[in-house]
Parts: structure tokens; C-alpha cells; sequence
């Protein structure tokens, strides 16, 4: 086998380089066989396009971290090409992924950029640069907690007390890992969310709730709220000894959207609400709508009537009410039957 000469090894190491100036198609031969080599001109081989871009998931959990997504395009002739890509999250740290994730330390809207380069990987020539910045907006919330319940003296009935557990965060809310601890003032205890517990006497007695929050990396906020309530013979909601029993059911008022009774063609909307709620219905022209919105004591808080014509919309204004369970009651001309909804005012 006959080895190329020095000749021939040089001028293959130029053409390595890339330091001819055209497209060209070079025979070398190597023994019996023939080497051949195409060069490319890297001085006029150009990006066809370069476009910096990504997106960012602020996840808003303990860690304050963020999910970024290159969606950066480019389109380049030339051989030996290769794209990096610089990312500077706004906080001093940089990252050279491609899909990089970060965790912030406080709070805060960062400036984030993203630079984007295509290289000849030979040379380290440039031929393509592009950055875009965005703005990306950390805002963690230490765990929430506010333990309360709600007693509905409206829609309790002979020997069940219907309670409402209020309390923040929600059970059912994934940030948060939630725990109940119930003392039912008579010896009996729960760690359920909305746990049914049954006294063996008429009385008064003081029902405390303990509700404890972690987040994703144990920091705990822990509340406890009590009210003292009871019931008579009747199971009456009434501070009266005597010797029935009764029975509380905690329920979770996030459930309730709709009407608990309809008796009549009413469509109540928002619900929840918060500065206003409209009652809508299908009866004839001319009829007077009597309504009530009751706190959870039966305390009336607003009432009103009014003469509907054309299916026109009642807009009652709710913007002072406290935050919390309503009933809102409704009639038509004063008479039975009686249409009830449960109503629900955040703030």
C-alpha cells in the first residue's frame, strides 16, 4: 500500500479546515483506494433563519420553581453546525440546557433571557445569534390556614344540625397537604374533613376544629377555631337541656353551586358571587318576586320585591355582605310554595 505524500497530507489538512474558498471535490490516492473529500466555503454558508423564543410554567410551589421550554427555530447549511443555547434567569444563575428548570430563592418578577447561537464547530465561527427576554413572575404563597365552621340554623332540621367547615386551605386543594382534628365538646373526636358525629343528649356544648397545613417542604401554618352551639328536645338549634340526641353533619360548602329547594322556575347566577347576584325566572309578566338573603342564624340581611316583565333580571347587590354562607329565599306574590338556594359570598 503506497502512503499519500507530505504534498498530499497537507493539502488534506487544509481542506479539514475549511481553507479553500469553494466547493470543491478533491481524489487522493491512498494505495489502491481513492480518498475523497468535499470542502464547503464556511465565509458565505449562512443561517437561513435564527429565532430565540421559549416559554415559562411558574409552578408557585415551595421550591419557587419554574419550568422553562426552548422553543427556538433555526434552519443552517452548514456542515459542521451546531446551536447553544445560554439561558439567564434574572437572578445572577445561567444554564446552558437546552429545557432547563430553576428554583427562584424570594419571590418576585425576573427578567429572563435566552440567547441562541449557531457555531461552525470546526472553526467557532458565528452565523447565527439571537436573544429574547422575557418577563417571569414567582409568586409563592407560604401554606394558608384559617380553621372555621359555620353553623345553618336555615337549613337544619328536627335532630340534624347541618355545620359548614369553611376553613382554608380546602381539602381538596393540591397545594397543600390538609389535616382536621374535631373535638366535639362531649368526648368524641374526628380527623375527618367533614365527619358526621351523633351526641347521646340534648345540650350545649363547644365543637373546636384544629386545621394544619404543609406545603412541599413541611413548612406548617396550624389554626383553631371553636363555637358553642346546641340543641333542645326537638333538635331545635336552641341552648335548652333536655334529653334527646342529635346529630351534626360537617359538610364542605365549595360543593354547593345550586339550588338546595326549587319550587319555582329560578336560575340564580353567579353563585358563588361576591359584589352582586341575579335571579332570573320564567314566570309571566306582571308577578311580584319576593326575596330574603338570610345569614346562617336566620338573621334577615336584605329583602326586597319586585315586578317582573318581558323575563327581565332582579340584580341584587351583595358587595357588603360579609364572607360566607347565605340563604337566599324566594316567592312568588307572597304566597306558597317557597323556593331556597344556597348562596355562597367570597371575598
Amino acid at each position: 500500500m503506497q502512503w499519500p505524500s507530505t504534498k498530499q497530507l497537507v493539502l488534506l489538512w487544509l481542506l479539514l479546515l475549511g481553507i479553500f474558498s469553494s466547493y470543491a471535490r478533491q481524489s487522493f490516492p491512498f494505495g489502491e483506494d481513492v480518498f475523497l473529500l468535499q470542502t464547503v466555503d464556511r465565509s458565505t454558508a449562512q443561517a437561513d433563519s435564527c429565532t430565540a423564543d421559549f416559554s415559562a410554567n411558574s409552578l408557585n410551589n415551595a421550591f419557587r420553581l419554574v419550568l422553562f421550554t426552548n422553543l427556538s427555530s433555526t434552519t443552517f447549511g452548514v456542515p459542521n453546525g451546531k446551536v447553544e443555547y445560554t439561558w439567564f434567569f434574572g437572578d445572577g444563575i445561567f444554564s446552558y440546557d437546552r429545557d432547563p428548570r430553576h428554583s427562584y430563592l424570594t419571590n418576585g418578577s425576573y427578567n429572563v433571557c435566552l440567547a441562541q447561537e449557531v457555531k461552525d464547530s470546526v472553526t467557532g465561527q458565528v452565523f447565527c445569534a439571537d436573544t429574547i427576554c422575557k418577563t417571569v413572575v414567582v409568586n409563592y404563597q407560604p401554606p394558608p390556614c384559617n380553621a372555621e365552621f359555620i353553623v345553618d340554623t336555615a337549613n337544619s332540621y328536627s335532630g340534624d344540625i347541618i355545620v359548614w367547615n369553611s376553613s382554608i386551605p380546602n381539602s381538596k386543594d393540591t397545594l397543600y397537604s390538609v389535616y382536621y382534628d374535631w373535638d366535639f365538646g362531649d368526648g368524641g373526636t374526628s380527623t375527618l374533613a367533614y365527619p358526621s358525629h351523633t351526641y347521646s343528649s340534648a345540650g350545649e356544648y363547644q365543637v373546636c376544629l384544629k386545621v394544619s397545613s404543609y406545603d412541599s417542604i413541611n413548612n406548617l401554618c396550624s389554626e383553631t377555631y371553636c363555637d358553642t352551639f346546641g340543641a333542645d328536645s326537638l333538635g331545635n338549634l336552641i341552648y335548652k337541656k333536655s334529653g334527646a340526641a342529635f346529630t351534626i353533619n360537617v359538610l364542605d360548602p365549595y360543593s354547593i353551586s345550586v339550588e338546595e329547594i326549587e319550587l319555582s322556575s329560578f336560575e340564580i347566577y353567579p353563585n358563588p358571587t361576591s359584589d352582586y347576584v341575579n335571579i332570573s325566572t320564567e314566570e309571566e309578566d306582571g308577578q311580584r318576586i319576593d326575596w330574603e338573603i338570610l345569614c346562617v342564624n336566620g338573621k334577615v340581611m336584605l329583602s326586597g320585591n319586585r315586578h317582573i316583565f318581558h323575563n327581565e333580571t332582579i340584580q341584587i347587590n351583595t358587595a357588603f355582605l360579609n364572607e360566607g354562607m347565605y340563604v337566599l329565599k324566594l316567592n312568588v306574590n307572597g304566597t306558597t310554595p317557597v323556593s331556597y338556594y344556597k348562596l355562597r359570598v367570597d371575598r
